[in-house]
């Protein structure tokens, strides 16, 4: 895949989804209509729509704003380092967030109330972003992970139950399932090869011929074991090439003695 073309698809998908967002939102605030009852409605069989619906509703624009800059960002890099996985996980991610959250959120609430927003899908991305390179055990995608890890680490104190959130109208549990969300699609497509940034490389110090595959060289000491294991067989063949030295040296003396007695 050519770069260009690369870093265009993720570019587009994301302006797509916030064209699409705050089109709804400025059609709520020009015909002052309210369609968050089209959001989530916790263990409500009505309520099921808004695992669609309630990504494309936000309750004011300070929460679209909020909403939209983090989804831009992790949009463009969701889609650039996992071309082959990200419609995939970004379309089953969003229902099963949607899903969780429809099981778990307001259970301690006798009347709950409707789910909204963006946050969980942002969750779920952040989460698949950070364990897609850990469960894949590939460098650069690796790299991704301690990125979004830098920049996106504090967000794990949105899945806590705390007080802060009650009293800023947030779903945390919106935020533990789109985590929940994203780890699980981390997990079923670590095994699907992305489409590498560039060639790969082999470097020197990733190079070992002469390990069996069934060996555990990725434990800890590992290589320190066997630098002591071939030192003892050195020492040995030294040991063995001394003795032999000595008892050809020793023969030779023996015979030297008996040609001259004779």
């Amino acid at each position: 895949m050519e770069h260009s073309k690369r870093v265009r698809n993720a570019v587009l998908f994301p302006i797509i989804v916030l064209i699409i967002l705050w089109s709804i939102k400025l059609y709520e605030y020009i015909s002052y209509d309210n369609l968050s009852d089209l959001g989530i409605l916790p263990r409500n069989f009505r309520g099921l729509q808004g695992i669609i619906f309630s990504p494309f509703l936000h309750g004011s624009f300070n929460h679209l704003i909020n909403n939209s800059v983090s989804f831009f960002i992790l949009g463009v890099m969701m889609f650039y380092f996992y071309p082959k996985t990200s419609w995939r996980v970004f379309t089953f991610g969003t229902l099963l967030t949607g899903f969780i959250t429809w099981l778990i959120a307001d259970l301690s609430q006798s009347n709950p109330s409707y789910q909204i927003g963006l946050s969980g899908v942002i969750y779920m991305m952040a989460l698949y972003l950070f364990f897609g390179g850990v469960f894949k055990k590939n460098i650069r995608l690796m790299a991704v992970s301690l990125l979004v890890a830098f920049f996106y680490g504090g967000m794990l104190w949105g899945v806590l139950p705390l007080e802060f959130w009650e009293k800023q109208h947030i779903s945390w549990e919106g935020h533990l399932s789109g985590a929940i969300a994203g780890i699980m699609m981390a997990f079923i497509n670590k095994n699907t090869a992305e489409i590498p940034l560039f060639p790969e490389r082999t470097y020197s110090w990733q190079k070992h011929d002469d390990l069996d595959e069934n060996e555990p060289y990725w434990m800890p000491g590992y290589f320190e074991q066997k630098q002591k294991e071939e030192e003892e067989r050195l020492r040995k063949l030294q040991e063995e090439e001394n003795n032999r030295l000595f008892f050809t040296i020793l023969y030779q003396e023996n015979d030297t003695s008996s040609n001259q007695i004779n």
